[in-house]
C-alpha cells in the first residue's frame, strides 16, 4: 500500500477515536453504507508520529501517483467536492474496521 494511503488511513484510525462513537453507530443507524468525511473534520486528526503535518500534504501526495489512486479506490475511499468543500467517502465497513483496530 502507498504510504500516503497508510497515512491517511491513520488520519482516519485518529479521528475515530475522537468522533467513532458518534458517526458510525449515526451512519449505521441511518442505513448509510458510506459516509462523507469534511477534510475540515480531520485537520485535527493527524498524529504527530505520522511525518506528515498537513492533511492537503496528504492529499496531494495520493492525487499526484497513480498508484496511490489506486490504493484509495481498491478501499473503497474516494474524494469527492459537496459545494465547493473537498470530503473523504469512505464504506462504514471500513470505518468500523479502523475502529476496531484493523484496515
Amino acid at each position: 500500500m502507498h504510504e500516503a494511503v497508510g497515512a491517511l488511513l491513520e488520519v482516519l484510525r485518529a479521528y475515530l477515536e475522537r468522533r467513532g462513537d458518534v458517526v458510525i453507530p449515526t451512519a449505521r443507524a441511518a442505513g448509510q453504507g458510506r459516509l462523507k468525511i469534511a477534510f475540515r473534520g480531520l485537520y485535527r486528526s493527524i498524529p504527530d508520529w505520522l511525518g506528515y503535518e498537513r492533511l492537503q500534504d496528504i492529499i496531494e501526495e495520493i492525487t499526484g501517483s497513480s498508484e496511490a489512486l489506486s490504493d484509495l479506490e481498491s478501499l473503497g475511499v474516494r474524494i469527492v467536492e459537496v459545494d465547493g468543500e473537498p470530503y473523504l467517502e469512505v464504506p462504514l465497513g471500513l470505518l468500523e474496521r479502523l475502529r476496531a483496530g484493523g484496515g
